[in-house]
């Protein structure tokens, strides 16, 4: 029964992690879209309603993330709880790969 808690408990400091790096992806994206937009000329009409929609649209993406990896995590604790970390691992070189990217994008984009 300990055994259990301790299980659970890790399942969701792991998704809290992942959660909160969703929320970092989404900020460094939304960056890189707003930079992407002023470097192909978006006027202060059109810059402010493609910063909204594209946050918008990440948002929504970020949402179904945070859930589809709680889902997933409980799935891997069924099998063990190496296949949960395994899994992790994987999703978090994904999430830490994307903010990086990102990143280096808004920094490359010439403004």
């Amino acid at each position: 029964m300990v055994s259990k808690i301790w299980q659970f408990t890790g399942l969701y400091i792991l998704w809290l992690i992942s959660s909160a790096l969703g929320v970092v992806d989404l900020m460094a994206l939304r960056m890189a879209v707003r930079t992407a937009a002023i470097a192909l000329g978006a006027d202060m009409w059109t810059l402010p309603a493609i910063e909204k929609f594209a946050f918008l649209f990440l948002a929504i993406i970020c949402t179904a993330f945070i859930f589809w990896c709680e889902y997933f995590y409980r799935k891997a604790l069924n099998i063990n709880m190496k296949q949960l970390i395994r899994f992790f691992a994987q999703v978090t070189g994904i999430q830490v790969g994307l903010a990086v990217l990102a990143s280096i994008l808004s920094l490359l984009i010439p403004i």
